[in-house]
């Protein structure tokens, strides 16, 4: 073969291969971009809508939260406690004291419902023992206003749990 017809068959070829090349490559940007115009769009939706998004392809939201609160203007304590689409877990403790109080619940959009929690062995669950903070969440001030109720049911009083900073959203 002379050596014109191999440079003749390695330009044809050099030229296929760039084709079939750009062909592949306008497939591949196209998906890129149609990626990021779904994560641009996911961006430019509103935070609620984000965690109602996410809830509903069951990814949950989780949320962690360390407050202070205080029961009837003279009980203080610290709690801590997660929220996991909704359901929450956590602790309290009272100032002065090193026992923490476990604490499962519901926030159902602003209502908060908080049961102090024990730990039943033979069942190998938490169960109420009864006392329980039933209540409402300001997202805008980052506090819970309610009522906590014994577990005898025989005391009601107010209570309210807040930021540590007394303002906005509270603290992570």
């Amino acid at each position: 073969m002379s050596n014109n017809w191999r440079k003749y068959i390695f330009f044809i070829y050099l030229l296929l291969s760039i084709f079939l090349c750009s062909c592949n490559g306008s497939k591949a940007n196209k998906q890129v971009d149609d990626d990021y115009s779904s994560a641009d769009k996911l961006v430019s939706i509103a935070v609620e809508e984000k965690e109602e998004y996410l809830e509903r392809i069951h990814i949950p939201v989780i949320s962690s939260f360390y407050m202070k609160g205080v029961i009837d203007e003279k009980y203080t304590f610290t709690i801590r406690f997660t929220v996991d689409s909704g359901k929450v877990d956590g602790a309290y403790c009272y100032k002065g004291k090193e026992e923490w109080i476990t604490i499962k619940g519901t926030i159902k959009g602003d209502n908060v419902r908080l049961e102090e929690t024990i730990y039943n062995g033979q069942k190998s669950v938490y169960v109420s023992n009864g006392t329980y903070f039933d209540g409402k969440f300001d997202y805008d001030n980052g506090t819970i206003k309610g009522t906590w109720h014994s577990a005898d049911g025989t005391r009601s009083l107010p209570f309210k749990i807040e930021n540590y900073y007394n303002t906005g959203y509270p603290q992570f």
